[in-house]
């Protein structure tokens, strides 16, 4: 009959194993004295040694747990619950932030997108507390509007009243998901307009192109003098004209040059006057110019452009440490809702499990989830603000239990690392035979095998024989639970017992077909032992067993 494989795998540590007085099963080494676990107790050990002891990390409680028991694959299956199965997944920080290949957006004209968000300053003199950022992606020139609130309808007067009224309807307006932009007035203008909207996915700032601008804005109001400070409303348009007059490192030029077609007049021209080049030009013959310098000028540009994205893209992707999901996986969502107050005992996932739904284009980081098992909305997520949970349920459907069964034959899903081609799933041991059974099950032993109820006590300590056969078959092993033991051969073990050395070849067929062996060629048995005084021979063991009768008789 053939054994399971966690039988097995406790059948390696049989030298090691002890029965006590109270008949509880042990297994003790040079260093200590361990309980081995049924199945049953493993989910008291983990509610005692982790979820008890403040949800510490794998390491911390593998230790714990070694001083005190045992069980096969012990630090793979601790490894798997603490960091895929238990609760606490869902409130700690992961110690490795997800981040998925950065992507840019690629214009060919002015304003054929324009980017708009809403900055947050100091309250300054005459209560403006907020400032309409509006900065076109090919050029890069920026327009930036004071304003008292952050209401749709102040942004977009300030959008459709005049910045358009000066430059132009844009082709497109990207933006984030806020309630000022997301509305319905702003939808009604857009289509009246001809404008098709863009938006950024929820809580990913990196997708807005104004938000870079931003940080350089706010660099620049904080070089004021502190008494200039409290009026940063009076010198808003000025930063905002030197940086439209500075050349940008993304494209090589000026944006004010790339949209005018010329460079701007600084107050230093004033006090140093350029020599103007003296003649007459037609306007046809100006525009002629001024088309074809402009035509050089965006191609130019689009190729610093493409050149600025490239290394922008590859400095980012070194950090890239995410993987691709499927539908059907299951996640958790990054716990991003404000509640008011510093929010450090927050939990840092939704407690609400999703499954994927889908992908909003093939090559797309942007995600469609729906909750797992109750009613809502759809939501359309980045990548980096997912944590894949294969093996994670809901609280109520168990009673509060987080262990997920799953099937000895079903794999787990697997998801492809899209860094440096590793794998997004919990590495098992390599040395393993069944890398994906992480629950040992355990069995009784066949009901037709028979023990020898005559038998005097198994004391395998006591036995000199089978500590010299431990001493000279088993190398050195400093950590138990990590390498496999040699098993003693079965001759010796049934010599160790009280058998006779005549039944040993006779009934060794038996034992191995109860262990379930296959059927192998197998060489004669040897062992040492020291016929005669000096080094110690190596004998076959049916000779040896012949050769301790004939002393035995020889003494009668």
């Amino acid at each position: 009959m053939t054994e399971t494989q966690a039988v097995r795998q406790l059948l390696r540590e049989w030298p090691r194993l002890q029965i006590d007085e109270d008949g509880i099963l042990r297994r003790e080494t040079s260093t200590r004295t361990q309980l081995v676990v049924p199945e049953s107790l493993k989910p008291t050990i983990y509610q005692h040694l982790h979820e008890e002891m403040g949800h510490l990390g794998a390491d911390r409680m593998i230790a714990l747990a070694r001083e005190r028991f045992y069980w096969p694959k012990m630090r793979q299956e601790i490894e798997h619950h603490v960091t895929q199965v238990c609760r606490c997944v869902k409130r700690k920080r992961p110690n490795r932030i997800i981040q998925t290949p950065i992507q840019s957006i690629e214009t060919s004209a002015p304003f054929e997108m324009i980017s708009i968000d809403y900055l947050h300053l100091e309250k300054s003199k005459g209560g403006e507390e907020y400032i309409l950022v509006v900065v076109d992606h090919f050029t890069k020139y920026a327009q930036a509007y004071a304003t008292k609130d952050k209401s749709g309808r102040t942004a977009a007067k300030k959008l459709f009243d005049d910045f358009i009224m000066r430059f132009g309807f844009p082709s497109k307006i990207h933006h984030d998901q806020g309630k000022e932009f997301e509305n319905h007035l702003f939808q009604k203008l857009q289509s009246y307009c001809g404008i098709r909207p863009s938006r950024t996915s929820p809580y990913h700032p990196q997708a807005n192109p104004a938000e870079r601008f931003n940080r350089t804005l706010l660099g620049m109001l904080r070089t004021l003098e502190e008494t200039q400070k409290s009026r940063w409303k009076e010198h808003l348009s000025k930063v905002v004209h030197a940086y439209n007059s500075t050349v940008h490192e993304a494209i090589g030029f000026s944006p004010f040059f790339l949209l005018f077609g010329r460079e701007p007049t600084l107050p230093v021209d004033l006090l140093f006057p350029k020599r103007e080049k003296k003649g007459t030009q037609t306007h046809s013959g100006n525009a002629e110019k001024w088309r074809e310098t402009m035509q050089e000028a965006y191609a130019i540009a689009k190729a610093h452009m493409k050149k600025s994205a490239k290394r922008g893209q590859q400095n980012y992707n070194k950090r890239v440490w995410s993987s691709t999901l499927k539908p059907g996986d299951h996640v958790l969502v990054r716990n991003l809702t404000p509640r008011g107050g510093p929010g450090k005992l927050r939990n840092f996932w939704e407690e609400t499990i999703y499954e994927v739904s889908g992908r909003k284009s093939p090559d797309s980081p942007v995600y469609v989830i729906k909750p797992l098992h109750r009613e809502g909305r759809e939501r359309v997520l980045h990548r980096n603000l997912l944590l894949p949970c294969p093996y994670l349920v809901e609280e109520s459907e168990v009673g509060g239990a987080n262990l997920k069964d799953k099937s000895i034959n079903e794999k787990p899903k697997r998801s492809t690392r899209c860094h440096q081609g590793t794998r997004d799933t919990y590495q098992t041991d390599e040395s393993s035979s069944s890398e994906d059974e992480y629950h040992m099950l355990t069995s009784a032993r066949p009901n037709d095998f028979h023990l020898n109820e005559d038998a005097e006590e198994f004391h395998p300590k006591d036995d000199m024989f089978v500590e010299t056969a431990e001493k000279i078959q088993m190398p050195e092993n400093n950590n138990e639970e990590e390498q496999e033991e040699e098993r003693p051969p079965v001759a010796e073990e049934v010599e160790a017992v009280g058998g006779e050395p005549d039944d040993i070849l006779k009934d060794e067929e038996d034992v191995r077909a109860w262990r379930g062996r296959s059927t192998r060629i197998r060489q004669p048995r040897r062992i040492y032992t020291y016929d005669q005084l000096g080094q110690p021979t190596v004998q076959l063991l049916k000779s040896f067993s012949s050769s301790v009768r004939a002393s035995s008789d020889g003494n009668r």
